[in-house]
């Protein structure tokens, strides 16, 4: 989570920088070329910045289908865990996983 935080940082301060910029260009009315690109360029690095900010996040989330394939391996060795039981009790350890 961390490399996350680090890129929502980098995007927050890119975005007050580009916000800033922009507000200088619209002070003289946008006339000013070396503005305006200043502008925009800092406001391309904020899009930059905030898509890898959107993949790192996408990245952190928990997913519960990751737990499926755990889960079933959980699911037979319970099953064969119980079915050595049922050998004791003269028991059909095929039929109870069957059932189990």
């Amino acid at each position: 989570m961390p490399k996350y935080l680090k890129a929502k940082a980098a995007a927050d301060s890119a975005k007050t920088a580009a916000l800033a910029a922009q507000l200088n260009a619209e002070q003289v009315g946008f006339k000013d070329a070396s503005l305006n690109t200043a502008a925009s360029a800092s406001i391309e690095s904020w899009l930059k910045l905030r898509a890898k900010e959107s993949s790192a996040k996408k990245k952190i989330k928990n997913k519960p289908f990751n737990l499926i394939p755990s889960l079933l391996a959980l699911m037979v060795g319970f099953g064969l865990f119980f079915s050595i039981g049922m050998r004791f009790i003269d028991g059909d350890a095929k039929t109870f996983l069957k059932g189990f």
